[in-house]
């Protein structure tokens, strides 16, 4: 019995666990997957931007710099 609830206590910690870093995880990686993608589209040429690098204003594909 004891050895039971010792392993359902580690079932509902690693569910708790995995929960919180999924939670976190995902806003921070959101983020980060669309500023790589935006990165990306910059340096192949498909997106035109002006400004400095890091807060660069993205332009619309008719506009000119």
């Amino acid at each position: 019995m004891q050895k039971m609830v010792e392993e359902i206590f580690l079932i509902i910690t690693a569910i708790v666990f995995t929960g919180f870093g999924w939670f976190v995880g995902k806003k921070s990686g959101i983020k980060k997957g669309i500023e790589d993608t935006v990165d990306s589209l910059v340096e192949q040429g498909y997106l035109k931007y002006k400004g400095i690098r890091s807060n660069p204003d993205i332009l619309k594909h008719d506009e000119d710099y």
